[in-house]
């Protein structure tokens, strides 16, 4: 213990006497462990971290995929579950403790308080009356959910997260216990949960408001899906003590599953065929949904390999700055004294740490600000995101096990140096022999840099190319100078009168918004996040097994394909003429007419959303151009069909009538704006308060805006890479310039011996310069196959090009070649220049 406080001793000494060196080396490393520090702290949090519950550890779901909204069919495996397949799960399921369901989505809902002109738009979600007492959570004021009022006849109550309820109502007291209108409905809000817990998934705007699975009805209207046994909405977490044996867990609820199924009157003959290959698979959920992990895993990971690479590239430059600095005369005094090789070893190691550990201080410090700066950029139009940048327990242990393995890694190659210093070479004048025993492990160091940086240089310029051919591929509508509004309407889905007469006075009000050129509705936007899609039938055509036809939907009002500006094909556009009385009429797009009538006049065929009863429900009358509304980084766009917005087709099945008004419901209102309009939103906001007050505006979004969300990821990636990459080769010149220098001081002598015999002082030049560039040669090599390797690995993050790109990779290495020439010949220039008379003397 008393050596090693001499070491450290020692090293702050040393750090003092130089402190340009240390600023560096200090500063070298804070970008390094800074950078693996900002990755750590978002997988810590988006993948790693349990949820702030009791005994997270005994969690388990239903379920291995991760799903969204309503679905029906037969998908395989199960995850999600409608209400009724969830009841009896849960009295099936003996080995839970609890069982809780949860919506698998977020909803939007406007709570308005008495006297409030205006709905406060909030994410709301259905939770069973469970919910609360299986996570453990405890309220912050007044009480949570019990099971009585998850029953249709309770009077309606609603819980408040913490979040919201400091976010929307400044925490005020009397919130709790009030009467408001959610959705148009009345509620009381029982109670606030506890301030950690933010629900069930790790996601952007978690629910600020939890409304019982009962009340689902209440909220929903029409658009209801609680009794449909063929829609499945729910999530399953439950509690199993101990440890479980999961997979018997699985193969009995999946034997439960299968009876319940083979029950069920709503499935087809084909179906009843698959009802075998149905399971359901039970697995930990300490961390929650695992959504964000399924979204960010990938992409985190690549981000950690790059960071990783810098770190390595700053670690060589670091020990090749140790070697041009390492005393050592010092070392043969201490030798020739007594120091055994071990203690000059551990003398060199214990600095090297103490300098990476100041590193890892300043890291960390740079990690949480690098992390919060990610953050934004993957969730630009979130108002709330339940990471916490700031440097957790985890995040400091790695943090320092970080910085303790660097620093045994870049001060190997000195200590190794020091501790081989034979005392009497190095008493009877060091530095004189032509090369040093040193020079070897530094050019090793030098050829990692450079292959470390192609990879990282090359990475970077595929991800940047792929992200400008996403960004200016054809979306098949213009974003500029439109904006989406986003609103809740009020639940009156299935009332087509009402509806109709509705939306024709918001259309006629915001349309006298000044600024707003155009205006129309839709189900969703291009490029939201959204898809409705189905199987469908086409008229004069036998159902194919082989080949089964589905496409995506969306309903629109007149007006809105020249509002999103997207060109028309053949035919017609959706117009005035369409309405709930008149001829139901369908516009398709070119995918759709590509995939069905590859050979045919589409206009004219019918085709409808079902079985092939209902084939002959709309008639195409206009094909337009494909337009983007989901999948931008797909290569295909989806076949997709338009129907006007309250045409409605003869469905009698109970399911799909709900499906169909639900679908009424339209969400999305785009405005093409003159360029010159200011306050737009206002105007509008108040046009369609004008007309309902409870209409809850939940967000406007410029339409580029809502564009750029989609390649966020893709975005993130490339500015990252390409900030790593620059970091890289700075390093790497500054690594290459080291070795040139360091070269040129050994050979000080001998180069004035040459100068004073008349050599040429180019040659002297492309003496010193022959040996960096070679080793930057062998670097290059290596690192082509490096940059094949990742060019391979990013293939799937990679869009319009593949892994392996001659134009990026060309540049990468001509940019290393490049920095490669100055960096060398800079010394090596000098050197030349020298006086060989004053070179000698100072021999």
């Amino acid at each position: 213990m008393r050596d090693l406080r001499l070491d450290i001793r020692l090293a702050l000494r040393h750090l003092r006497q130089q402190p340009g060196f240390t600023l560096v080396a200090v500063l070298t490393l804070a970008l390094g462990i800074g950078a693996n520090t900002a990755v750590f702290t978002l997988v810590h949090a988006l993948l790693l971290r349990s949820l702030p519950v009791e005994r997270p550890g005994e969690l388990y779901r239903l379920g291995d995929t991760n799903d969204c909204c309503v679905n029906s069919g037969l998908p395989g495996s199960y995850s999600l579950f409608s209400t009724r397949l969830f009841e009896h799960l849960k009295a099936n399921a003996p080995e839970f403790g609890e069982l809780a369901g949860f919506q698998a989505t977020t909803i939007a809902v406007g709570v308005r308080r008495s006297g409030a002109a205006v709905p406060q738009p909030m994410p709301g979600a259905f939770v069973t009356g469970n919910y609360f007492a299986m996570f453990g959570v405890k309220p912050a004021a007044g009480r949570l959910f019990d099971r009585n009022d998850d029953r249709p006849e309770a009077a309606p109550v609603a819980v408040m997260s913490y979040r919201g309820w400091k976010q929307f109502y400044g925490q005020d007291p009397a919130i709790v216990g009030e009467s408001v209108i959610v959705n148009g409905k009345a509620m009381t809000i029982v109670g606030v949960s506890a301030e950690p817990f933010f629900g069930d998934t790790v996601r952007p705007d978690p629910a600020a408001l939890w409304i019982p699975v009962a009340q689902e009805p209440l909220v929903r209207g029409a658009a209801s899906v609680i009794d449909r046994a063929d829609s499945n909405w729910l999530y399953a977490i439950g509690r199993i003590p101990d440890r479980p044996n999961t997979s018997q867990i699985s193969a009995h609820l999946t034997t439960v599953l299968q009876q319940w199924l083979s029950a069920q009157p709503f499935l087809t003959t084909p179906e009843r065929a698959q009802v075998a290959q149905q399971r359901i698979v039970v697995t930990p959920a300490g961390g929650g949904i695992g959504s964000a992990k399924a979204q960010y895993g990938r992409s985190l990971n690549l981000l950690f390999a790059a960071a990783g690479m810098v770190l390595l590239i700053g670690a060589a430059n670091l020990a090749n700055l140790l070697l041009a600095r390492a005393d050592r005369g010092q070392a043969a005094i201490r030798s020739a004294l007594g120091a055994s090789s071990g203690r000059l070893i551990r003398q060199a190691l214990t600095e090297g740490i103490v300098l990476s550990l100041l590193g890892g201080l300043a890291g960390v410090a740079i990690g949480a600000v690098s992390a919060r700066a990610v953050i934004g950029v993957v969730f630009p139009v979130a108002r709330f995101v339940p990471v916490d940048a700031a440097p957790s327990g985890w995040v400091w242990l790695f943090a320092i096990a970080l910085a303790v393995l660097t620093g045994a890694l870049f001060a190997a190659a000195p200590a190794w140096a020091m501790s081989r210093t034979p005392p009497l070479d190095a008493l009877s004048g060091v530095g004189r022999g032509a090369q040093g025993r040193s020079f070897v492990p530094r050019g090793s160091l030098l050829i990692v840099q450079v292959a470390l940086s192609l990879v990282l240089l090359s990475s970077a310029g595929l991800l940047a190319k792929s992200l400008g051919n996403l960004e200016q591929q054809p979306l098949g509508f213009t974003p500029a100078n439109r904006i989406v509004v986003f609103v809740d309407p009020p639940a009156i889905a299935g009332d087509i009168p009402r509806l109709t007469e509705l939306y024709g006075r918001f259309g006629e009000r915001i349309r006298q918004v000044p600024g707003v050129e155009r205006v129309a509705f839709s189900m969703y936007s291009p490029m939201e996040g959204n898809n409705w899609s189905s199987g469908i039938s086409i008229g004069g055509r036998k159902p194919d097994p082989d080949r089964p036809t589905f496409a995506s939907w969306n309903r629109v009002t007149p007006g809105y394909f020249e509002t999103i500006g997207t060109r028309l094909v053949r035919g017609r556009l959706i117009d005035e003429r369409d309405t709930p009385t008149s001829k139901r009429v369908v516009v398709v797009n070119e995918s759709l007419v590509r995939r069905y009538f590859e050979r045919e006049d589409p206009i004219g065929q019918t085709l409808g959303i079902g079985d092939p009863g209902h084939a002959g429900d709309f008639e195409i009358v206009g094909v337009v151009e494909d337009v983007k509304y989901t999948g931008a980084t797909a290569a295909e766009v989806r076949a997709m069909m338009f129907i006007p917005s309250f045409q409605a087709a003869p469905y009698k099945s109970a399911g799909m009538m709900t499906t169909q008004a639900r679908s009424m419901l339209l969400r999305s209102i785009v405005v093409q704006i003159s360029p010159t309009s200011r306050n737009v939103e206002a105007g509008i906001r108040q046009a369609l308060a004008s007309v309902d007050q409870n209409v809850t505006v939940l967000r406007t979004i410029p339409m580029p805006l809502q564009v750029s969300v989609n390649f966020r990821l893709e975005r993130l990636m490339a500015w990252l890479t390409s900030a790593y990459g620059l970091l890289a080769l700075a390093l790497a010149s500054l690594g290459l310039y080291g070795v040139t220098a360091y070269g040129v001081s050994q050979r000080t002598r001998e180069i004035g011996v040459r100068m004073a015999l008349g050599a040429d002082p180019w040659r002297v030049v492309r003496t010193c310069v022959r040996g960096p560039l070679a080793q930057t040669c062998i670097g290059l090599a290596i690192g082509l196959i490096g940059a094949f390797l990742a060019g391979r690995a990013l293939n799937a993050q990679l869009y319009g090009l593949g892994g392996l790109d001659p134009k990026v990779f060309a540049g990468a290495t001509l940019a290393l070649v490049l920095s490669a020439i100055v960096a060398a010949s800079l010394p090596a220039r000098r050197a030349a220049s020298v006086n060989p008379a004053t070179a000698l003397r100072g021999e």
